[in-house]
C-alpha cells in the first residue's frame, strides 16, 4: 500500500504462497477480502493496516481470482491471481557402473 493504492496489482502467486499487505503511507488502511460492496466481504480476511505496519499474512490455499480492497478509501481495490503450483518432474538417479576387474 502506497498512498491510496495497492502497489503491485494484480499480484500473482501460487497455490500454498502467503502474502502480506505493507503500509507505506502516512494514512491507515484496510485489507479486505472480496469486492467492495459485496455482503460477505471481509468474511475470510479484513486487516487493519495502520501506518507503516504490516497486516498478517494470508495464505492462498486455491487456485483462483481473488478481489480484495480498502473499506476506509473508494478506488483502492485490488486482485490477488492464484496459479496451480508447476508440476513436479522427478530427476532421474544414474547407476553407477562399476569397471570390470582382472580375473
Amino acid at each position: 500500500m502506497q498512498n491510496f493504492f495497492f502497489s503491485t496489482d494484480p499480484k500473482t502467486v501460487t497455490v500454498g504462497d502467503s502474502i502480506s499487505w505493507v503500509n507505506g503511507s502516512d494514512a491507515s488502511h484496510t485489507a479486505t477480502n472480496r469486492a467492495r460492496g459485496d455482503a460477505n466481504a471481509g468474511d475470510q480476511w479484513d486487516h487493519v493496516v495502520g501506518n507503516g505496519s504490516t497486516s498478517p499474512s494470508v495464505t492462498f490455499n486455491t487456485v483462483g481470482t481473488f478481489l480484495y480492497h480498502c473499506r476506509v478509501h473508494f478506488g483502492m481495490d485490488g486482485t490477488v491471481v492464484v496459479n496451480a503450483a508447476p508440476a513436479t518432474t522427478p530427476v532421474p538417479t544414474s547407476i553407477p557402473t562399476l569397471a570390470p576387474t582382472a580375473v
